[in-house]
């Protein structure tokens, strides 16, 4: 049996578990997309540990540290409310699913926290359309 090469360099040290929405937060990237409004063609995923909230910021694959850092304080001054508006035509369904991703995903409950990030962050779930439709009764079901 060979055994690996490489040693451990230091001791694993556990990452601080959040006491509170927004004080910890991770950023990922999703590439690879069609290009949408202003030839944005990346989402920066900004998600706050606590909750699981996730926030997605249209932006160009160009964009440095110092642009994503804006777009992400630029959603904080707004209370971290989404402001995705896309006009054009050619990725328009891209555009107009975005905001309605980011509100489906929040509203999910998580496995880590069992909860939603919307309950965890504002003590409630928002109601979306769909929770506005009258159900039909179970009579029009069976027949």
């Amino acid at each position: 049996m060979v055994k690996p090469k490489v040693s451990s360099k230091g001791l694993y040290i556990s990452l601080p578990i959040p006491t509170s929405p927004w004080v910890n937060i991770f950023m990922d990237f999703v590439l690879g997309l069609p290009r949408f409004r202003g030839g944005k063609d990346l989402i920066f995923m900004v998600v706050d540990k606590f909750s699981k909230m996730t926030y997605f910021i249209p932006c160009h694959k160009g964009d440095d540290a110092c642009h994503m850092t804006n777009c992400f304080l630029r959603n904080g001054e707004q209370n971290f409310t989404p402001t995705l508006e896309f006009y054009e035509k050619e990725s328009e369904i891209l555009g107009r699913m975005i905001p309605h991703i980011e509100f489906l995903y929040n509203k999910v409950v998580h496995k880590t926290t069992s909860h939603t990030p919307f309950e965890l962050v504002y003590g409630f779930n928002p109601l979306s359309p769909l929770d506005l439709l009258p159900l039909p009764g179970m009579a029009f079901i069976v027949h």
